[in-house]
């Protein structure tokens, strides 16, 4: 910890005696678990983030439950959770099918994933944070839709809280085993495996559970067969290996239990493949990028992410439920070359690289208040940390070796950190309070105090622009209340109001910063939303549902880039949708669901126009839906489709990045399950009509040239069989 890092916070710790709160706490609308991830049940739900709230039925606000079971069903026809979360999540952005989920928010916003309580972003945001666990090691997902403060910074638009497997009960073993390919280019080229292996049980008051994966996956094709080129400005998943373990062991004694748990994911690709240049000569969106043979590159595309945490809780602390948790993370990435030869604050072929060290803590306690027998009241309230150190180095290329080998030939003349290191403090007072003060009705509302403190020594840009470094302080004050009425048995109005809270990504100011810029006089103020939301929700006999009307609106809007130079004009946000959600049971045979989603956003620049947020942030309409047919107990077939609208507000109001048109398209998956004497067989069909497309990410390209053109993967197959013993 640095010296101003202490002194921040024993000053803020001390003068802040009295606070009370934290911003938009519980909530969380449940789903069906057998029938559809996207619909929603109001009982059978146990929520595991602690600070989601108590009983479903009176939630204030919107948040979709995936259950293990549900995952394990839509594995089949999902290759990796951005892919997944954006088939069946309303509100949530479609997969961009490269190495990122930049462009895929919730609510035109972003989301901050959440790993074990563990906050994954980084403020230099690398985008691939629904990346850092496997799959094979994820009990539930519960996304709570919505700006929320309710793990501090970057929840604008919501929360994905990721929990990971649990022990306990009969000692239980898991062993699965999938292939797969495409079936518009069936090859060797084409093929990818994967092993996983988990573990749970205990032995004596110790709980257990562990799981390793191992992932290959080759080339991806598209309708025609050609072979999807790389992406060059995120990276892709490409020819790529990824391992992970997974390990936690929790010790009960009485009403108390310590644990300890760690993730480790290492993903690194190892490709012949390049993004042919030449296509860049023609104009943008006119041909699509194309893959060329011959890559000569000595270190392509990686992440690895090691996190490790200490847990206590304790049942009965004087009365209340205490969690304490500490936690220490490492973090890499890094990207595929991008030739940024034309832009002025680059000048140069550059491979970019971002290290992470992260340390922190929280500790949250539910306290019962027994003033009025009759009115049950609780209070929960603690205080969280984080520590953050990051440096971006960067490699660049020869411009020659590059050019006459049309993107293919990669010679590295030197490195240099492009993003400087610089460190951030994170300090955090809150307390919520939750009243039932008639039957069927439950208000909650508190508030979070939140500090920040940021620290950069004096450098020079990667063009050779000097910069005076220094240190800002910031404080907020984060508000929210909520109340739910269940006005008839299984059927509820939920209001809510929430304020949520982001610090500007420092990193991305500080490797673009133009000349004479100056850190502690530059324009890097946290964002803060104000969101609302109504909703309505229903469950049943056989049908439940819900429909939430939302808007959010900053005063201080995002940063924008232009031309990829950082735009530091400021302009007021608003953003509005409804999303809409529903599953029916027939009879035993037949199931059957869908959700709506359909969000609008605009800035107002300082001459009063209002111009419309990019697509990158904005996605076109998204109509999801689902039929299962269940005609026995050993078998069952599902049918699933996903249409992506038009969207083209963003092109008329002449918006450069991110503001082409959105052509629609639609998608159907097709997946089937079998029961055998030992373990289940299941089967996989992606893209069932081969349908020729470009999804949004594509059409939007990401670096403003054909390269970025990338076409979506033709029809593809995967088989799986899993067994427990």
């Amino acid at each position: 910890m640095t010296r101003h890092a202490r002194e921040s916070l024993k000053l803020r710790l001390t003068s802040a005696a009295s606070l009370l709160f934290i911003a938009s706490a519980s909530s969380a609308l449940a789903q069906d678990n057998d029938a559809f991830a996207g619909s929603i049940v109001l009982d059978d739900v146990v929520v595991n983030a602690e600070r989601l709230g108590t009983a479903p039925e009176s939630l204030t606000r919107n948040v979709t439950v995936i259950e293990r079971s549900e995952i394990e069903k839509l594995q089949a026809t999902n290759d990796n959770l951005p892919q997944l979360l954006g088939k069946v999540v309303p509100g949530f952005g479609i997969a961009t099918g490269a190495f990122t989920t930049f462009g895929q928010g919730l609510r035109g916003r972003s989301a901050l994933v959440v790993i074990d309580g563990v906050p994954q972003r980084l403020n230099r945001d690398t985008s691939r944070d629904l990346f850092n666990v496997d799959i094979s090691a994820i009990e539930s997902i519960e996304v709570v839709h919505g700006g929320s403060a309710l793990y501090g910074n970057g929840a604008t638009g919501g929360i994905i809280y990721i929990t990971t497997l649990q022990g306990g009960g009969e000692r239980r073993f898991r062993t699965r085993v999938e292939g797969g390919g495409s079936l518009s280019h069936l090859s060797e080229e084409s093929l990818s495996g994967r092993l996983s292996q988990t573990a749970q049980g205990s032995f004596g008051d110790t709980d257990y559970a562990f799981a390793a994966a191992g992932d290959l996956h080759r080339g991806s094709f598209d309708a025609d067969g050609r072979r999807i080129a790389p992406e060059p400005s995120q990276g892709d998943l490409f020819d790529t290996f990824s391992g992970s373990l997974f390990g936690r062991v929790r010790h009960h004694f009485g009403d108390q239990s310590l644990g300890a748990s760690i993730i480790f994911k290492d993903l690194s690709q190892d490709s012949d493949y390049a993004s042919d240049i030449r296509v860049a000569r023609q104009p943008p969106g006119t041909v699509p990028a194309r893959a060329l043979e011959g890559l000569e590159l000595d270190e392509q595309g990686a992440l690895r992410n090691i996190q490790g945490t200490l847990d206590y809780s304790n049942a009965d602390l004087f009365g209340s439920d205490l969690n304490a948790q500490l936690y220490a993370r490492r973090a890499e990435s890094r990207f595929y070359p991008s030739d940024a030869r034309a832009i002025r604050n680059r000048a140069a072929i550059l491979q970019s690289y971002f290290e992470s060290d992260v340390y922190g803590g929280s500790a949250v306690v539910t306290t019962p208040i027994d003033i009025v027998e009759a009115i049950p009241i609780s209070l929960l309230w603690g205080a969280d940390f984080q520590f953050e150190s990051n440096v971006g180095p960067a490699d660049s290329f020869e411009g020659p070796a590059f050019d006459r080998s049309f993107g293919r030939d990669f010679r590295r003349i030197r490195t240099v950190n492009w993003t400087p290191p610089f460190d951030i403090d994170q300090q955090s007072l809150f307390a919520q309070l939750e009243v039932m003060p008639v039957d069927r009705l439950t208000v909650r509302g508190g508030v979070r105090q939140q500090w920040a403190g940021i620290d950069v020594d004096s450098y020079t840009t990667i063009v050779g622009d000097p910069i005076t470094g220094g240190s800002l302080d910031f404080s907020t004050q984060l508000y929210n209340i909520g109340a739910n009425y269940e006005f008839v048995d299984g059927v509820s109005l939920f209001a809510d109001y929430s304020q949520s809270y982001d610090l500007s990504d420092v990193g991305l100011q500080l490797r673009q910063a133009p000349r004479g810029f100056r850190f502690s006089g530059s324009n890097i103020e946290p964002l803060q939303y104000d969101n609302y939301e109504v909703g309505l929700r229903a469950s049943l006999g056989d049908f439940s549902g819900s429909a939430a009307f939302f808007y959010s609106e900053s005063e201080l809007g995002a940063l924008r880039t232009v031309d990829f130079i950082l735009i530091q004009d400021r302009d007021p946000e608003e953003i509005k949708g409804v999303e809409v959600s529903a599953s029916y049971i027939f009879n035993e045979t037949w199931t059957a669901g869908g959700s709506f989603t359909y969000t609008e956003g605009h800035r107002t620049a300082s001459d009063g126009r209002r111009i419309a947020l990019n697509g990158f942030r904005i996605p076109p309409v998204k109509v999801t839906g689902y039929v299962e047919y269940s005609p026995s107990d050993w078998w069952s077939l599902r049918l699933d489709g996903l249409y992506s609208g038009t969207r083209d507000d963003a092109f008329e109001d002449g918006v450069a990045f991110g503001g082409r048109k959105v052509e629609d398209f639609a998608v159907f998956d097709l997946s089937s399950r079998f029961k055998l004497a030992k373990g289940d067989l299941s089967l996989g069909v992606q893209n069932l009509f081969n349908a020729d497309y470009y999804n949004v990410y594509g059409q939007l390209l990401r670096n403003s040239s054909n390269t970025s053109h990338i076409k979506s993967p033709g029809t593809t197959f995967k088989v799986a069989y899993d067994i427990q013993w």
